[in-house]
């Protein structure tokens, strides 16, 4: 179908579709990312104090990290990673 498009139209309408389909994407990945953080910051904190030292950490450390912004926990390189096999417009 998109050959069929760039051949009628052109290839700036398909550069156009493209890009809004991987902004698409990055905004899915980004919630699902955003959904992801909030739902371990709550198991975090659901953890006893054996389950807390069995991975390491301590009650402080684990309300630190669970106070974490998601956004800033979404930063990470599963985006970048994804973002590399974008292709450029």
């Amino acid at each position: 179908m998109t050959t069929t498009i760039a051949k009628v139209l052109g290839t700036a309408p398909v550069a156009a579709v493209l890009g809004i389909a991987w902004l698409a994407v990055d905004l899915v990945e980004r919630l699902n990312c955003y959904r992801r953080a909030r739902r371990e910051s709550a198991q975090l904190l659901g953890l006893g104090e054996r389950d807390l030292r069995d991975i390491g950490i301590s009650r402080v450390d684990a309300i630190r990290e669970a106070g974490r912004s998601a956004w800033t926990a979404c930063r990470g390189s599963s985006l970048r990673a994804m973002n590399r096999g974008r292709p450029q417009l």
